[in-house]
């Protein structure tokens, strides 16, 4: 969370294969590298996670940018060098998005570090991380990406607005063209807006379903206020 906690859960399902709910839950504060509780808004804002070659979980933070890899069964982390011109991101507009792609590559999107129309962001490699930037559409910057069975990467965008005129979109990226200095224009597959459920989406993932198909949930960000909500939810993506 943006405040330094994690949470996990066992998601349910009921007789249809349709989110039922959560069970197993746990909720507990998240470490630095000294093995104390990450504490003041300078050092808690998680924005984005993903997991790694290692089976680790990979956390980028915003307002003091940098990377971490929290080990199975550790619950101190390990410090992962970020892009060195992640440094020049604005404190709230660094990395926001992160993916494992099927090659064992990182991808990591900024939300708000570029032009309004060209993102910066960054595909890592043996020898650190090269630049590319993201083509945005006015109003909605990226919050999330998942990487698809076939290698595409599926990227939740949202357009937030304190008069709560929310919307989102799923923008669908070709695995083959995340290469160094690529500027990454996607396919619109979904957009979420009016009179659907919509709040402030922050998170996705991906996996496949039993049918084929490719199951991706996204998850919104209350912000700890009370006219927002924590939203989970599934969408069914057919086969191209």
């Amino acid at each position: 969370t943006d405040r330094g906690a994690r949470f996990s859960a066992r998601l349910a399902y009921d007789e249809r294969g349709h989110l039922a709910g959560l069970r197993n839950t746990d909720m507990g504060a998240m470490s630095g590298l000294d093995g104390a509780p990450l504490e003041g808004t300078f050092s808690t804002d998680a924005e984005a996670m993903s997991t790694g070659v290692e089976g680790e979980i990979i956390v980028a933070f915003e307002r003091r940018h940098r990377l971490r890899r929290y080990l199975p069964g550790r619950a101190t982390p390990e410090p992962l060098a970020a892009p060195a011109e992640l440094d020049g991101a604005p404190s709230n507009g660094g990395i926001e998005a992160l993916t494992l792609l099927s090659d064992g590559r990182l991808l990591a999107l900024t939300e708000a570090f570029g032009s309004s129309r060209a993102l910066v962001g960054w595909v890592s490699d043996a020898g650190g991380w090269s630049v590319l930037t993201y083509a945005t559409l006015a109003g909605f910057h990226p919050t999330g990406a998942a990487t698809l069975g076939d290698g595409d990467v599926v990227v939740l965008e949202r357009a937030f607005s304190q008069l709560g005129t929310d919307a989102a979109r799923l923008v669908r990226l070709d695995g083959d063209a995340i290469v160094p200095g690529a500027r990454l224009s996607g396919v619109e597959i979904a957009v979420l807006g009016a009179p659907l459920s919509v709040d402030n989406f922050e998170g996705v993932a991906a996996r496949p379903g039993d049918g084929g198909e490719d199951l991706i949930y996204i998850i919104s960000d209350d912000n700890f206020r009370a006219r927002q909500r924590t939203l989970l939810m599934m969408l069914a993506l057919g086969r191209r």
